[in-house]
Formats: structure tokens, sequence, C-alpha cells
């Protein structure tokens, strides 16, 4: 951000939390009346706090995990998806097809667009 707009100050806020609709509400409330323009969470059972302050106050978010901009394109600009489904459907054909062994690593990552990837509201130019 700061490489396009060097005037552009950046929030964070690590509250210990994510399932607490009430904690999230108030850090979503501060940062929205500290000047932030769009709200990015990692949260899970709270983010209803974090979506219902920003639908009250006009400001949108940018999701993650799953494809926030197609589930809600009004609230949120965009998602970091990350498909974690896929590294399970892999380790299970795997192990049916007895290619399956103890201590191997495979990554998944940016070169697997279907398990990492940035997803756009379709108003988000």
């Amino acid at each position: 951000m700061r490489d396009t707009d060097p005037q552009v100050e950046l929030l964070s806020n690590f509250s210990g939390n994510q399932d607490d609709n009430a904690l999230s509400r108030r850090v979503a409330l501060g940062q929205i009346d500290a000047g932030t323009d769009i709200v990015s969470t990692m949260l899970n059972a709270g983010r209803d706090g974090v979506t219902n302050v920003c639908r009250e106050r006009e400001v949108r978010q940018i999701g993650n995990v799953i494809d926030w901009a197609a589930v809600d394109p009004g609230d949120f600009i965009g998602s970091a998806v990350a498909d974690v489904g896929i590294g399970v459907f892999a380790a299970v054909r795997d192990l049916q097809t007895g290619r399956w062994t103890p201590d191997r690593v495979q990554k998944l990552g940016l070169a697997d667009s279907q398990a990492v990837r940035l997803s756009m509201a379709d108003d988000v130019p």
C-alpha cells in the first residue's frame, strides 16, 4: 500500500479471540473511528461483530479463507481464499492409491491458484 501512496496508514490488532463478536465489534469500531477505510480480519465466529459494524458505518471488508466477495459482495471488496481441502483430498487420494508415505511433505501454495488466490468483488476496478 505504501508503495503506491506513502500517506497510507495501516492499523493492526491482535485481540487474542477469533470467536468473540463483542470484542471484534469494539476493535472494528475503534479502527473505523481512527479513520480505517477498509477492514481486513482473520476471524472465526467473531466475524459477525465486524460485519455488523461495517454495515452500520458503510465500510467494506477484505475476507479470508472462503470467497467472501462471492458470498457477500456488498460488504466485501475481496477475499484471500485459501482452500485447505485441497491438501486433505490429496492425502486421502494418496492413502487410497497406496502412494501415501509417512514424513513426506507436499507443499501447496501460490503456484496452485485453486489452493491460494485473491478474489475481488465485481465492483472493484
